[in-house]
């Protein structure tokens, strides 16, 4: 039986040492990657939900006061288009109210960008902030009753902040990266 030379034993030993010091070092940086963009998204959910339960807030709040102004513009228990003194005494809750909206858009596109645009907690949040603009677009229709509709409208947003909550928590459980794939294909 024919020895291996020296050379051939340690050329191996070393190919292997490089390859295994490749692959440990390979896999710690996908690792502490995965981590960090879990961080992120964690941080991004965490903002978007103190926005949207911000904007629900204030939305409602804006809703209370505009259904109050309704009745007493309204004779005999009927609601009525309230004042125009009524309405411009509105305006700070509007204004308000419409910041609030903002801020929750401004946090959409880092969702979808974090999660994925298909992903069920990028929809639910598309979803809040549809809710919210409906309900504040309901609030400015001056010539018919419209805040209990809109306070409606509020507290369906306020179910949807939940369902992105719980989405967001199955996106983060779920994992990203190729380890996430891999428990997919199971």
């Amino acid at each position: 039986m024919a020895e291996t030379p020296l050379w051939v034993t340690l050329f191996v030993g070393l190919g292997a040492g490089v390859l295994g010091s490749l692959l440990t070092t390979t896999l710690r940086i996908r690792h502490e990657r995965e981590a960090d963009l879990r961080s992120r998204m964690l941080e991004a959910a965490d903002e978007f939900v103190a926005a949207a339960t911000k904007a629900n807030e204030r939305i409602g709040t804006l809703a209370l006061r505009r259904s109050l102004a309704e009745v007493r513009a309204g004779e005999g228990g009927n609601l009525a288009a309230p004042a125009q003194a009524d309405l411009d005494a509105l305006n700070p809750l509007w204004d308000d109210a419409s910041a609030s909206l903002a801020e929750t858009l401004r946090r959409l596109p880092r969702i979808r960008l974090l999660f994925g645009v298909d992903a069920a907690s990028a929809e639910r949040a598309g979803d809040v902030c549809r809710k919210h603009s409906e309900a504040m677009v309901e609030l400015l229709e001056f010539a018919a009753p419209r805040g209990e509709q809109a306070g409606a409208i509020a507290e369906e947003a306020e179910t949807l902040v939940d369902e992105f909550s719980r989405a967001a928590r199955a996106d983060l459980q779920r994992g990203s990266g190729f380890f996430s794939l891999l428990r997919g294909a199971q």
